[in-house]
């Protein structure tokens, strides 16, 4: 029996790497002639960079950045020859501030344009950007901020890099962007496709978990808009014709406005990197999974991206067997009546157990998860 494990993040409770582990230890456990293949993949969040490391054998450098209250901290980026990887996870990210309420209107992309900077200086030619997990909603202005651009405001003043700066913006300046990226390619790795405004976009979609409730939502909402016709005059780009520019609190489509960046499926790219096709051949079981599945998962999120290159694999080899897809996620919140690429779903939580209950007993409830997993498998292998 041949099976791959490949879970993204159990955000708040458990990494990939150690629901990866775990599975990869109780498969060979009760099937001793198993091959298991633990392979780390990420969206876009957290460890995409270690994951396209782990692809390319690049390294990890450390560097000082801003978090999106403006505090220093330690991030780190990857470097493989002339190709840089950033998460804004690492400097923007929601992680980064929990200890401390969200605040929307506070927090700034700033530390990922630093981190983009301290790319150029080690004199890349390209930048590989994930943008998952993000704190912010402030359409990349705070990143625009670190690599030159200045906004202003309609009596001409200069914007802080906050979060609420977009409420007031009237205008920006890009003569100062730093001029090493027009030499530089930038990527996006992007694996939602909302736009920057609307019922699917960045506000009213994402902005909830970053702390945009009550009037902020159409605070929030409205200043987008205008910051769209902004840049609609002043270069003809609508961001809601720009598919995923509301990623990460609208931050895909500031780097596609003001950096030229190309936006692009970020788990494809990671499968990509680390061939995942040729993995997959002979494979009877690919074990995915998330924290919490529900409706956004469809979007791209790793469990979906996963099983869509299980079924084009098999689509391309017809002749050859299709491994089953099972997703193995924390909490299932997918409406009953909703088809799923998965052969089968298994939930850590079983979804009646409060969160706090489980983060008290979180290894109680993976491990007996992971039993139940087991024992499908092995019905399921004695059937054959």
């Amino acid at each position: 029996m041949k099976a791959i494990v490949v879970s993204d993040t159990f955000k708040g409770t458990f990494t990939s790497f150690e629901v990866n582990a775990t599975l990869e230890q109780a498969i060979k456990e009760r099937f001793t002639d198993a091959q298991v293949i633990n392979l780390t993949v990420a969206d876009g969040g957290e460890g995409t960079v270690e994951a396209l490391l782990q692809a390319t054998g690049g390294s990890a450098k450390n560097v000082k950045v801003k978090d999106p209250y403006l505090r220093e901290i330690d991030a780190i980026i990857g470097i493989k020859e002339h190709t840089a990887y950033i998460e804004m996870a690492q400097a923007s990210g929601i992680l980064r501030l929990a200890q401390d309420a969200p605040d929307p209107c506070r927090a700034t992309t700033f530390g990922t344009g630093e981190m983009i900077k301290a790319a150029l200086d080690e004199g890349v030619k390209e930048i590989i950007i994930g943008v998952g997990g993000s704190a912010t909603n402030d359409v990349g202005m705070g990143m625009a901020q670190a690599l030159g651009i200045v906004f202003y405001d309609a009596l001409g003043n200069v914007l802080p890099p906050r979060g609420d700066s977009v409420f007031k913006v009237d205008r920006y300046d890009d003569s100062s962007l730093d001029p090493r990226l027009k030499e530089t390619v930038i990527k996006v790795l992007c694996d939602v496709q909302n736009p920057l405004t609307g019922p699917e976009g960045a506000t009213r979609v994402y902005g909830s978990q970053k702390g945009v409730v009550g009037e902020l939502v159409s605070q929030f909402e409205e200043a987008h808009e205008k910051f769209n016709t902004i840049i609609f005059k002043r270069d003809g780009i609508d961001l809601n014709l720009v598919p995923g520019s509301g990623a990460a609190g609208g931050l895909a489509g500031g780097l596609f406005v003001f950096l030229g960046a190309s936006l692009q499926s970020g788990l494809e790219t990671v499968l990509e990197a680390v061939h995942f096709d040729e993995m997959i051949e002979d494979v009877d079981y690919v074990i995915t999974g998330e924290g919490k599945l529900d409706e956004q998962s469809s979007y791209g999120k790793v469990p979906y991206g996963v099983a869509k290159a299980v079924k084009n694999y098999h689509k391309n080899n017809i002749h050859r067997k299709c491994p089953k897809v099972i997703a193995f996620v924390g909490h299932n919140s997918l409406p009953i009546e909703m088809e799923t690429p998965f052969n089968v779903i298994f939930e850590a939580s079983r979804g009646t157990v409060p969160y706090a209950k489980i983060l008290d007993n979180k290894w109680k409830y993976l491990n007996a998860a992971i039993e139940r997993l087991i024992d499908w498998m092995e019905i399921d292998q004695k059937r054959k």
